[in-house]
């Protein structure tokens, strides 16, 4: 999803966006889906809301 916490600023003030809300960290480093979705409610689209997409 795109919100504030999800936007990196680099060198150059170069933007990158990013989401490790879904990601947890195995124990050899590697990341993985959880599977358990939780919804943005500040930055989702109503028709998200309503509609579960």
């Amino acid at each position: 999803d795109l919100a504030a916490r999800n936007c990196l600023v680099g060198e150059s003030n170069i933007l990158k966006i990013s989401d490790f809300g879904m990601s947890r960290q195995e124990d050899d480093g590697v990341y993985s889906s959880s599977g358990l979705k939780q919804i943005p409610i500040k930055w989702t689209a109503p028709e998200a809301l309503n509609y579960g997409k």
